[in-house]
């Protein structure tokens, strides 16, 4: 298991700890330095040593179709190009 896992796991393993201990949950928020929403999706858990974020290690991302207001900028950056703020359309081509 990578760093970022155990740290997360640690910080799970923490909220429940805390919340024995009397803590609310906006304490733990707090004292942990994460946001309500973690302190409550892990508040109750029964298992918070397991992982399912991301996807199935081996298996590759499923794209979903791009949608028509993302794809010229998809496609302008698939042709080697870097965002540019002063660039008329936000894009300098790497070409010129």
């Amino acid at each position: 298991m990578d760093q970022s896992k155990d740290t997360v796991i640690r910080k799970r393993q923490k909220v429940q700890e805390l919340a024995q201990q009397g803590y609310t949950k906006s304490q733990i928020a707090k004292k942990l330095l994460v946001g309500l929403p973690f302190v409550r999706k892990w508040f109750h858990a029964s298992d918070v040593t397991q992982d399912r974020r991301g996807w199935v290690k081996g298996h590759k991302r499923t794209r979903t179709e791009v949608s028509p207001r993302v794809k010229p900028v998809a496609d302008h950056q698939t042709n080697h190009s870097k965002p540019d703020p002063d660039h008329k359309d936000g894009f300098r081509d790497l070409a010129s």
